[in-house]
């Protein structure tokens, strides 16, 4: 109980400026979560907003008014602790690169007339290696994913084989964000490879397409250099059913033939 009451006494007497600081550091596609707590503060209100303490909590994205949840503006935040008890921490479920950055808790305690805030640095690793399995039919056209959504000057190496032995076959490369080159008209990249959407698309499929692909990316921004990993099923065409019948047509009707029989006599 010592401890409580000194800390509540020294709480009142800090300026409103307050501010701690924390980094957290997660992989893509893993959560996250951005600390912010005052134990057994009842009835807090918290504005959770990107950016830093300084700028006030002008891009919103999570409240909570007086200890109860009010706004959130995706469903990839939650918040797991108790915030009827002052626990406001949130979380991010499913990171992307795009949630990297600052955030800001901007907390507000009526009892105590104090406005603490809390200033968290978020730094998210991209995945190393990702794994998609597509399918496609004999003559159509097939989707590799490889994403790195508002990744500027990414370079992309796109090669047959698997991802442990390098780009040593490259069928399509991408260079600081921009298409260099592409072994066969074939391919092409239909997505903003200058904000890091390197999905291949491979046009009139054939069975020789089949195997698998990688995605070798470099960001420099992160220093890092993850993997996309897809494997590739084609399957044959189903032939027509007018195959092997040349009297019918498209439409199934049946061709008129007209013989003509000389008589003889």
């Amino acid at each position: 109980m010592r401890v409580l009451i000194l800390w509540l006494s020294v709480l009142m007497c800090l300026s409103p400026a307050l501010i701690s600081a924390y980094r957290v550091t997660a992989l893509e596609g893993d959560k996250v979560v951005l600390p912010c707590t005052y134990p057994w503060i009842f009835n807090i209100s918290v504005c959770w907003g990107r950016g830093d303490c300084s700028v006030g909590c002008d891009n919103p994205i999570a409240r909570v008014n007086e200890g109860k949840v009010s706004w959130l503006e995706s469903d990839r935040y939650t918040f797991l602790g108790p915030t009827g008890i002052g626990v406001v921490s949130l979380t991010i479920a499913d990171v992307t690169l795009a949630d990297a950055g600052t955030y800001c808790c901007f907390a507000k305690i009526i009892k105590y007339d104090a406005e603490p805030k809390t200033e968290v640095s978020v730094d998210i690793q991209p995945a190393l290696i990702s794994a998609y399995r597509v399918t496609a039919l004999e003559g159509e056209k097939v989707v590799l994913p490889c994403t790195y959504p508002w990744i500027f000057n990414i370079s992309v190496c796109w090669g047959r084989g698997d991802c442990s032995v390098g780009c040593d076959n490259p069928i399509a490369r991408v260079n600081e964000g921009k298409v260099s080159w592409l072994e066969s008209d074939r391919y092409t990249f239909l997505g903003s490879t200058e904000i890091g959407v390197v999905s291949l698309t491979i046009a009139d499929v054939t069975l020789a397409d089949a195997g698998t692909y990688c995605c070798f990316a470099k960001i420099i921004k992160y220093d890092a250099e993850p993997k996309t990993e897809v494997s590739v099923d084609i399957q044959p065409a189903s032939p027509s059913p007018f195959d092997g019948h040349p009297d019918l047509t498209k439409d199934g009707s049946c061709l008129l033939k007209t013989e003509i029989i000389r008589q003889i006599g």
